[in-house]
């Protein structure tokens, strides 16, 4: 479903300003819009998987998903088509793609990984697959035929509420306090501005591409065919991306915050070739090393927030992670496409490659800064700040707390008052 919807952005973007008489940057509004709205809800849409039966949740998001694409069929207004595909759609594909994250574990033991590894090979065959499905059918029939076909692909995803689990088992229930508690404290971290900046600035450059890269190409070149070529070559580089970085972490132990620094320069860089060289065969190299590192970006995202913070404050950190990625795909595909439009083509490419290295730079100077970030995954004892010395401060006056109430015990357990030995006397007395 990702995949297909990535793809639905892509390629129907491009087909949106002959239709409704509009500007290409306001088309690529209904990506950006829809990427962000499906990234920014991520933290919402966890929190209903973890509490509210998983049937119910995928039902739910069926029904946006299926229900938002229908809609747009019959769109003859940008707005029409935001409110249907891009949040409807957007949010039903987020909350279908929550509840497969949160059903992994329940139905896979031993081998979470390859679990998790199948998830990412279904959205780049999404994405290498779907453009020319899409592309044929636009051009054999209409848009509208288009989009009723693909809602046929999107109601595939009736087979989640019908073959998860009825009921899984839960945590124990949080007040909102205690959550809210919870969600906030990975925030106190000394790592978290750095953290959450980078996951802005490279799911900027991952939404942008997404949104914009179909229609460049097409335009540049002036086939629609090398642009479907384009698209399929990147989707399945992701794909063989997400089993490379798979089957690298069942052998190789690696550093995954120094593996997220590389993949941001070396994304910037192919962006930048993207931009710069504009012909048919640098477009298919460029695109297909482009969505392997997005590949490896998107499934090592998880190990990073391993590496920062501590086992219990990890999926929060993940939360906010794409909550500013949502962010990012509100802003980052429209500013592209407008980037584009007035200055140039390859500018489009250079911004989206300056967020990527940005984000790079900001882990660097993070690094530079604590260099204990660079191989330190933080203990769950230790406080917001990082401070040791205020654990063992803590640590050494909990522990003489501790001393002190057991001494107080002893004594108090040594105590004899005279109300104690009383009977005895009396029976004493009474006997002789």
């Amino acid at each position: 479903m990702v995949g297909l919807l990535y793809t639905t952005f892509g390629v129907m973007t491009e087909k949106y300003p002959h239709m409704l008489g509009i500007e290409q940057s306001s088309a690529n509004l209904v990506g950006a819009v829809g990427l962000g709205v499906f990234l920014f809800t991520v933290p919402f849409n966890t929190i209903l998987v973890s509490n509210v039966n998983l049937r119910i949740c995928s039902a739910i998001g069926c029904f946006f998903a299926v229900g938002g694409v229908l809609s747009s069929a019959w769109a003859s207004q940008l707005w029409h088509l935001l409110v249907g595909l891009s949040l409807c759609g957007g949010y039903g594909v987020s909350m279908l793609w929550t509840a497969t994250i949160k059903i992994v574990p329940h139905y896979f033991k031993a081998r979470q990984k390859m679990a998790y590894m199948a998830t990412g090979i279904g959205y780049g065959i999404g994405r290498a697959v779907f453009p020319y499905i899409v592309t044929t059918i636009y051009d054999a029939t209409n848009y509208r035929d288009t989009v009723l076909y693909t809602v046929i692909f999107f109601a595939f995803s009736i087979t989640a509420p019908i073959c998860y689990r009825e009921q899984l088992p839960k945590d124990r229930p949080k007040t909102a306090a205690k959550l809210l508690k919870a969600y906030v404290h990975p925030l106190k971290r000394y790592i978290a501005p750095f953290h959450l900046a980078n996951g802005y600035l490279w799911n900027a450059e991952l939404t942008g591409v997404a949104v914009v890269l179909f229609t460049y190409v097409d335009r540049t070149t002036g086939s629609e065919t090398i642009a479907t070529n384009v698209q399929t070559i990147n989707g399945a580089m992701q794909m063989a991306g997400a089993i490379g970085l798979t089957l690298i972490l069942l052998k190789v132990k690696m550093n995954h915050y120094v593996l997220q620094i590389v993949c941001n320069f070396l994304i910037g860089v192919a962006c930048i070739v993207l931009g710069a060289y504009k012909n048919e065969y640098s477009f298919y190299v460029t695109s297909g090393i482009l969505g392997f590192m997005e590949a490896i970006m998107v499934g090592n995202i998880t190990c990073v927030c391993h590496h920062l913070y501590p086992e219990k404050d990890v999926v929060y950190a993940f939360g906010f992670h794409e909550a500013v990625g949502g962010i990012a795909g509100f802003v980052a595909p429209y500013t592209a496409g407008l980037l584009q439009e007035r200055y140039g083509d390859e500018i489009g490419f250079y911004y989206l490659a300056a967020n990527s290295m940005l984000g790079g730079a900001l882990y660097i100077i993070a690094g530079l800064i604590r260099p204990t970030i660079w191989t330190h995954r933080p203990e769950p004892e230790e406080e917001s700040n990082d401070s040791t010395s205020a654990t063992s401060a803590t640590e050494g006056s909990n522990e003489k707390a501790s001393l002190s109430s057991s001494d107080a015990t002893a004594d108090d357990k040594l105590q004899i008052s005279a109300d104690d030995v009383k009977p005895e006397l009396t029976s004493g007395a009474a006997a002789s």
